[in-house]
């Protein structure tokens, strides 16, 4: 659906969540101080032009596997430290992994049922990273009380998170401008958008369906069964984000 910087600006990257969850990924490379970072699920490439402009002297690459996307992010890419390139993240994770970090904005999710699939990813990724080197998962989590399978808890949260997604969208898109009556029908609309497109997002998770999310303990057993050390597993709000970073 992000599929445009006018689109992504003005919904998705209005949201407290998604800003949040930014910061966090700043703080993150400054703590790894990774040379060599791989985005992957990189989209029109907002987090990673993002590191880029925070640490100039960074070899970064995103990957994505829709070529359209991709070719929308080169086309948007104003850095020489910046690559992209189409490849699905799970094919990524069997090739030779020279990156210090590999973080996922959002995107861990979005590999398939059953969950043996994120273990298999895991699992690859362990295998062909370097000792030493980081894998950060950035992402919305399933609350620990809360059953995967429990949709109507699940849409409880999706409520407060569309809620959340109009008011700081509302606030965000107004940022700068006067209170005059068209400036607060267009900041009503576009954070009307956002909050409908939240709450469809959260009935694929409840439904299961493209969106697969998981419970942060559950991440961090299966990594560390693998073989990675938990460096930070922590909530990142109380609407459900959270940061998984895991060493080999």
């Amino acid at each position: 659906f992000y599929n445009s910087e006018e689109v992504f600006n003005n919904f998705l990257k209005s949201t407290s969540y998604y800003k949040a969850i930014q910061e966090c990924l700043v703080s993150i490379v400054k703590f790894t101080n990774p040379t060599k970072i791989v985005e992957l699920g990189s989209a029109t490439g907002s987090s990673t032009f993002l590191i880029a402009e925070k640490f100039p002297n960074k070899e970064i690459t995103g990957y994505d596997f829709r070529q359209n996307i991709v070719d929308e992010a080169k086309r948007l890419n104003k850095f020489k430290n910046v690559n992209f390139f189409c490849m699905d993240m799970v094919d990524f994770a069997k090739t030779d992994i020279k990156a210090d970090l590999v973080f996922m904005l959002h995107s861990f999710h979005h590999i398939v049922d059953p969950l043996q699939n994120k273990i298999d990813f895991l699992n690859n990724l362990y295998s062909n990273m370097r000792n030493n080197s980081y894998v950060c998962i950035l992402e919305a989590f399933i609350p620990e009380n809360v059953n995967l399978d429990d949709k109507n808890k699940i849409l409880e949260l999706w409520k407060i998170r569309s809620n959340e997604g109009y008011a700081s969208t509302f606030w965000n898109v107004l940022k700068g401008k006067t209170l005059a009556e068209e400036n607060v029908k267009m900041a009503e609309e576009i954070a009307t958008f956002s909050k409908d497109n939240e709450y469809e997002a959260g009935v694929l998770v409840a439904e299961r369906q493209n969106e697969y999310l998981v419970h942060k303990s559950w991440l961090k057993e299966q990594a560390e069964k693998i073989g990675f050390k938990s460096i930070l597993v922590q909530p990142i709000n109380a609407i459900g984000e959270g940061v998984v970073l895991l060493q080999k």
